[in-house]
Order: C-alpha cells, then structure tokens, then sequence
C-alpha cells in the first residue's frame, strides 16, 4: 500500500451570490498575514480570504480592459504588496496592490505560463513559461523592470513532440 493522505485542517471559505469559487486555478499562501488567495478561472477574478475563510478582497474582475481577465490563470505574491494575476487570452501579467485591489499596471509575456511553482526571491520571479519560438521552459523577471528572460532549454523529446516538419504541433505540447 502507498502514503495516506490525512487531513490535517480545513477552512470553510465564505462564499455568496456575488462571490462564489467557480473553478479554482491555483492556491497561494500570504505568508504576511496568514491570508491566502485563490485565481477562480471561472469568474476570472482572484479571491483572498483570512485564515477563517472570510472573504477580504478581490483583484481583478471579467473583461477586456486593465484589471479585467478574459482568461485568468495563476496567481502570485510579489514583494509583499503586489498581488499578480496571469490573463493567458491577452498574455499580460497584471499588476494590483495587495493591501486595496487597486490595478497598477499590465506586463505582456510571451509563451504560456505554468500553473504554478512561481518563484520571488529578491524581486526576480522565476516561473515555468512554454515558449515554443525561442525554445525555452522557464522566465525570469525582474521586478520593477519589464524585460522578461526566456532561459532553460525545452527538452528535447518536447521539441520533438511539438514541431514536427508538417507544422503539425503534438499532443505532448498540448500540455504546460
């Protein structure tokens, strides 16, 4: 028999009419307040809630313009005051400030970002981002900057599986 997962706490999170968790993309701790967030792909808008699972904010709403997501994917924490959200559709990182939702600014991406694993350390966010032009598989910001690096080699079986001769781009690319 394999590992058994046993659960260790819960949280029953506040939800309403006007703010219910469609369908959850990612999950991210705040390790300033014990708060965490969740990117809602269906209402394409990231939700944080307190430890008791009281909603305190929202960033971002459905839309086409700044601080709107047609396609919300991941989400993170940047330099403890910067709450980002991904729009895949647009390919921009979106920019809000923690403490009071309000929209700062958009940086666009190239690729498509991982669902997770984001990494700060020292204002630089290290994340996985498939860029098929350039070949790689990891993107490196640094913050307050707007260039993007696009580092690490794609292996070579996904490059394989991805550009084939005929233009055809294979299952195996299909994924993150």
């Amino acid at each position: 028999m394999g590992p058994t997962l046993l659960p260790a706490d819960s949280v029953l999170l506040d939800e309403a009419d006007r703010f219910y968790i469609g369908n959850p993309f990612s999950l991210v701790p705040d390790t300033t307040d014990g708060s965490f967030l969740i990117s809602d792909f269906f209402e394409d808008r990231i939700l944080r809630y307190d430890r008791d699972g009281r909603l305190l904010q929202t960033y971002g709403r459905p839309g086409p313009g700044p601080g709107e997501f047609l396609d919300l994917g991941a989400a993170f924490i940047l330099n403890d005051t910067i709450v980002v959200g991904s729009d895949d559709e647009r390919k921009l990182l979106q920019l809000f400030s923690r403490i009071d939702g309000t929209y700062l600014r958009a940086l666009r991406y190239q690729g498509r970002l991982g669902v997770d694993t984001y990494s700060v350390v020292d204002g630089a966010v290290v994340f996985p981002s498939r860029e098929i032009a350039g070949l790689t598989s990891v993107a490196i910001w640094r913050y307050p900057h707007d260039d993007i690096d696009y580092v690490v080699p794609l292996p070579d079986e996904y490059v394989r599986s991805a550009i084939r001769p005929d233009g055809y781009v294979g299952r195996f690319a299909a994924f993150r």
